[in-house]
């Protein structure tokens, strides 16, 4: 019996145009922790990494990229999610890449656990690097401290100013 496979097949295509012009990462690692796809953002974030990531192990990938305790906490959390498929959400979060030596601040969207075609269980991982944002916001709220700082100076120099004028009339009077 022959199947009409070009639904399937335009479905498929359909589905990695949207994961590839998707404005976050996503990557999916396997049941033995193999990273099996990454989209071009995932792929930027992981960086150049000589053989790329396609096929190799999570666990000695993401330790290029960190240090050891978060590389830890991160790899704990996907076999946690492997294991449970319990969901994982977090916070954004900045760290020092070690490879780059630089401060990325990554918001880690969703980990979630799906089943593989090959029937064994995989976990997703949506995320945006949002680095750029947080400098952003960190030069507003400087901007913002400075702006407070110099509304200050001067409203304490609107009360000083009939003090000053006062002085200046007594120093007359007295001379």
């Amino acid at each position: 019996m022959l199947m009409d496979v070009t639904n399937s097949k335009r479905a498929q295509a359909a589905l990695r145009d949207l994961l590839n012009q998707a404005p976050l990462g996503v990557y999916l690692v396997d049941a033995a922790l193999l990273i099996r796809e990454a989209n071009p953002i995932a792929q930027r974030t992981f960086g150049d990494i000589p053989g790329g990531v396609i096929g190799r192990n999570f666990d000695q990938i993401i330790r290029v990229l960190w240090d050891d305790s978060y590389a830890d906490e991160i790899v704990r959390i996907l076999r946690h999610t492997l294991a449970t498929g319990e969901p994982f959400v977090t916070a954004e979060r900045a760290e020092v890449r070690r490879d780059l030596g630089i401060t990325e601040v990554l918001r880690i969207r969703r980990l979630d656990r799906i089943t593989l075609p090959d029937g064994f269980h995989g976990v997703v991982c949506y995320f945006r690097e949002i680095s750029e944002q947080v400098r952003a916001r960190q030069a507003i709220a400087e901007s913002e401290r400075q702006f407070r700082q110099i509304d200050r100076l001067h409203a304490a120099d609107r009360l000083d100013r009939p003090a000053r004028r006062l002085h200046r009339l007594l120093q007359r009077a007295l001379v």
